[in-house]
């Protein structure tokens, strides 16, 4: 055991710590200090490196404001992460997502219906990609059901000939 020790001690920090990990693992994991240095500053927080397109909204909704301003933090900690080539496509994909969001959020907070009508699109835009035929039935059903439903409104707006009063008094020539 004290051979182990004096060994341990005389190799550097570096080749203690991989020893390590082989020995719990059985796998051994190299990371440059340059890469571990990138991770720590896009995790750290730090003043954004992206000026503000505009300030932030004022949301009705708490959990609407909430909501942003997790997605506004995950925005200013990915952005350090576009300019490494491997990662550029994802993490730009992530931070068009979250803005859509965040705009998605901002609407929603003046009318709740958004978050229905975007969810019945995606249920819809799915149905065509997976099954054609299927989706074509369902756009036959949805424009009948307009029809009717149009067809519905027109009848209650406008009673029917029959019931309405003449414009003047009726004269008949058998009294």
């Amino acid at each position: 055991m004290h051979e182990e020790g004096s060994s341990l001690q005389q190799q550097p920090p570096d080749a203690i710590f991989e020893e390590t990990i082989q020995e719990t693992t059985g796998v051994a994991f190299h990371l440059d200090p340059r890469d571990l240095q990138i991770i720590v500053d896009a995790i750290r927080p730090g003043p954004p490196t992206q000026p503000s397109a505009s300030p932030t909204p004022v949301f009705k909704r708490e959990g609407y404001a909430k909501q942003y301003d997790f997605n506004m933090s995950l925005i200013r900690k990915l952005i350090p992460l576009q300019s490494l080539e491997e990662i550029n496509a994802v993490v730009t994909d992530i931070l068009h997502d979250l803005n859509v969001r965040n705009e998605t959020l901002k609407i929603a907070d003046e009318h709740p219906e958004v978050f229905r009508y975007l969810e019945t699109e995606s249920k819809a835009e799915s149905l065509r990609s997976t099954d054609p035929k299927l989706s074509e039935f369902m756009d036959s059903i949805k424009k009948r059901d307009e029809e009717q439903t149009r067809k519905r409104k027109i009848r209650s707006n406008f009673p029917a000939l029959w019931q309405r009063e003449a414009a003047w008094p009726s004269s008949s020539t058998y009294q």
